[in-house]
């Protein structure tokens, strides 16, 4: 089946509506995992390491980041310009929200509990992972995405981040807490208010070079109910 031409349906098939304050929830909710704010968020991560003189590690996290978005871009464009897909799955390219949100807020975690107590440590990093659930339930809440896809986004970014972390030594006693954390917190809310909650037309893009690359005029869609 060929559907298509708008990032609305490029991923449904109709299915009953959320309403109300659950739709608004669940909507708030799943921006968090949009590109608009994880990429400027990633890059600010970027200048907080090099800001911190850890030059290797702002490179691993560039790679870690740049690579995953890379990645879920090239299994929408397969799927989109060629129908290519695993199969027996509801699966038509991971989850870029899930994947992105993972990465960015698990290593976000990593970096805030850095040289912190163990048992703080374990606190941060279970905080991130709640969060991160939340985001990939909203994908599902929204009728956006299947479960392997969702799935496949959350793997992908616990995999990027367990990478990046392996760029840190464990931390030696007495060691500090990276410096600019409060100012880093501060310049996240910015971004995340500069937005003003506007998605960013990934979708869209990757629809033009899926049909740029295949000749196609239309792309492929979802032929499963979710």
């Amino acid at each position: 089946m060929i559907v298509v031409l708008s990032a609305e349906n490029i991923n449904q098939i109709s299915s009953p509506p959320l309403v109300g304050q659950q739709e608004i929830m669940w909507n708030l909710v799943t921006f968090l995992g949009d590109s608009s704010f994880t990429v400027p968020a990633a890059l600010l991560i970027y200048l907080w390491l090099c800001f911190n003189r850890l030059w290797r590690q702002s490179i691993r996290w560039a790679l870690c980041f740049g690579l995953t978005i890379l990645f879920v871009s090239l299994t929408k464009i397969i799927f989109m310009g060629w129908q290519i897909a695993p199969l027996l799955l509801n699966f038509t390219g991971v989850s870029g929200h899930a994947a992105s949100a993972t990465t960015l807020y698990l290593s976000l975690a990593l970096l805030y509990s850095h040289a912190a107590p163990h048992r703080k440590q374990l606190l941060t990093i279970a905080a991130s992972l709640g969060l991160v659930l939340l985001i990939a339930i909203s994908r599902l809440a929204i009728k956006v995405h299947s479960p392997s896809e969702v799935i496949a986004g959350v793997a992908l970014g616990i995999i990027a981040a367990l990478v990046f972390r392996r760029g840190f030594r464990p931390p030696a006693a007495g060691t500090r807490p990276l410096r600019g954390r409060s100012l880093v917190a501060l310049l996240l809310m910015l971004i995340m208010l500069a937005t003003n909650g506007t998605p960013a037309p990934t979708q869209d893009l990757l629809m033009q070079i899926a049909m740029t690359l295949s000749g196609r005029s239309t792309v492929y869609g979802r032929t499963q109910p979710l």
